[in-house]
């Protein structure tokens, strides 16, 4: 039986991240977009390498917590929605690559300290390239308008997004002559979402079924069901199984389970319940 009641979330404390499809678009652009800000740093003498990692979804009051404080953040316009992003940077950090376009390469960390006018003006011309980058690394045909819109002090408490909402972070590891830290890009998790689909390719469509099909199709029963995980066990382990033993399967509380209908895998979802019934939000659904 479906329902359209809300579902309560089957474990409050582990965010969502964003769907396989929306991944592969947000992996792809940022790994382009690594390869490019390693180009400005090329152009100007700066020695350092940056390499995208990964993306994540935390709520907010998380994410920021763990950005750096103090840092100094660029804070970007995505697309034609202008989707908020902040670009954060440890201020040691932003002051060693700052350094370095001045032809200084130093083999320790600038102290976490407040920028000169100068230092702040070297830094905007950075974000400035960052976010042609990021407009230029856009995988699809046209290239998405990345606008820098003005630096942000101690993003943490600069009430760029909603605490209650979900936030995607983006990690960059830079790597330079004084050691290596990182880069944080964050964005709403929604707003990158849906960006990314925007990128996916059109799906192809599919056959229309006959009138008679149609007519036949709500008749015929399809079992459904959804897997928790798996284990294996020996079968010596298996009989000696008893009342109150527990059993570790392959997934994590963060994995997506899979439904299958009439034995193929065709959904994925998370556990929830509604009401005091066990049930299965979907969201994704598979490619045959």
């Amino acid at each position: 039986m479906t329902t359209q009641a809300a579902v309560q979330p089957f474990d409050p404390r582990h965010a969502r991240g964003i769907s396989a499809d929306a991944r592969r678009v947000a992996d792809r652009w940022l790994k382009d977009a690594a390869v490019r800000m390693n180009e400005t740093f090329s152009e100007f003498g700066v020695t350092a390498k940056v390499s995208y990692q990964t993306v994540f979804t935390q709520d907010a009051r998380t994410a920021l917590s763990n950005l750096p404080d103090p840092d100094v953040s660029a804070l970007l316009h995505i697309g034609k929605a202008r989707i908020p992003a902040a670009m954060s940077f440890r201020t040691g950090l932003l002051l060693s690559l700052v350094q370095g376009l001045l032809g200084v390469q130093s083999t320790e960390w600038p102290a976490d300290r407040s920028l000169t006018s100068i230092e702040l003006s070297l830094a905007k011309m950075l974000f400035e390239r960052f976010a042609v980058g990021l407009s230029d690394a856009w995988p699809s045909r046209e290239a998405m308008v990345t606008a820098f819109v003005r630096p942000v002090l101690r993003t943490s408490r600069a009430r760029l997004f909603d605490p209650a909402i979900l936030l995607a972070a983006a990690q960059f590891q830079v790597t330079t002559a004084a050691g290596e830290d990182s880069i944080l890009l964050i964005a709403t998790h929604e707003q990158l979402e849906h960006l990314c689909g925007e990128a996916l390719p059109a799906p192809a469509p599919k056959a229309t079924p006959s009138a008679r099909m149609a007519d036949l199709a709500p008749l015929v029963p399809m079992p459904f069901s959804v897997e928790l995980g798996r284990v294996q066990l020996s079968v010596n382990e298996a009989e000696s199984l008893k009342l109150g033993d527990v059993l570790v399967l392959d997934q994590t509380t963060n994995d997506l389970l899979t439904a299958r209908v009439a034995g193929r895998p065709k959904f994925q979802g998370r556990p929830g319940r509604v009401g005091g019934r066990v049930c299965f939000a979907i969201d994704e659904v598979m490619e045959d």
